[in-house]
């Protein structure tokens, strides 16, 4: 004995956009309760993140136009000095510590309150950076 089923196919109907709209409705919480649990997650990284402040700017020290014949100087020495020069009074403590101490900027809250003022200067002295490009035209 064998059993045998009889199966009538139903026929359906193709999906329109009141179906689609029908079928987000009743599943409303399913879409926006993860879209909002991520825009939350997103916002509250976002305010626990550290400021991270970068700044960068270019000088371009050009020498005088005078020539070999009448003046026999070492220009690029010169030029690489006054650079030093700069370099030692960007990152001075008298510079550094104004910056640091300038309550518009807000810089390094933390370690100021559980730090020295010398170790925030430090760490200050150690993230500012000054390269020298030579990139004559």
């Amino acid at each position: 004995m064998t059993a045998t089923t009889n199966y009538t196919a139903v026929s359906r109907r193709a999906l329109d956009l009141e179906d689609y709209i029908d079928v987000a409705r009743r599943h409303a919480v399913w879409i926006a309760g993860p879209t909002f649990l991520g825009l939350i997650v997103s916002i509250c990284v976002a305010f626990l993140q550290p400021n991270v402040y970068e700044s960068s700017a270019m000088m371009q020290i050009a020498p005088a136009q005078i020539s070999d014949e009448l003046v026999k100087t070492t220009v690029n020495q010169v030029l690489y000095d006054r650079i030093q020069q700069l370099n030692g009074a960007i990152t001075s403590r008298t510079t550094l510590s104004a910056i640091i101490q300038d309550p518009h900027l807000l810089l390094y809250p933390s370690e100021r309150a559980s730090k020295p003022i010398e170790d925030v200067i430090e760490i200050m002295r150690r993230a500012v950076k000054i390269t020298i490009n030579n990139n004559d035209p």
